[in-house]
């Protein structure tokens, strides 16, 4: 599943747990966290852009953020399964 749907003139993301899509303009934090928390539980579900997919976004704001946002994401990504990893290894009852 895409998170992002991107076009010339809107950016917007998928918070998988609300089931909808939110302009990026228009995100917060608790659903920054409730994405990276559905990424965390099973990223594979999941597919992030390419940072040239923002390329053809007219709003040189709107893509900026999108663009380090998107950012953020492929990098927790990336690191998820050394996050699982460290968690197991300190608290093995969980």
């Amino acid at each position: 599943m895409k998170i992002w749907e991107i076009s010339e003139y809107k950016v917007e993301v998928l918070i998988p747990q609300l089931s909808e899509r939110i302009d990026i303009n228009k995100i917060n934090k608790e659903q920054i966290f409730s994405l990276m928390n559905s990424l965390f539980e099973n990223c594979s579900n999941y597919e992030l852009a390419s940072e040239d997919d923002f390329n053809n976004v007219k709003d040189p704001v709107k893509r900026e953020i999108s663009i380090q946002i998107n950012k953020v994401l492929c990098e927790f990504v990336s690191n998820i399964d050394e996050q699982k990893r460290y968690i197991k290894q300190k608290f093995p009852s969980l």
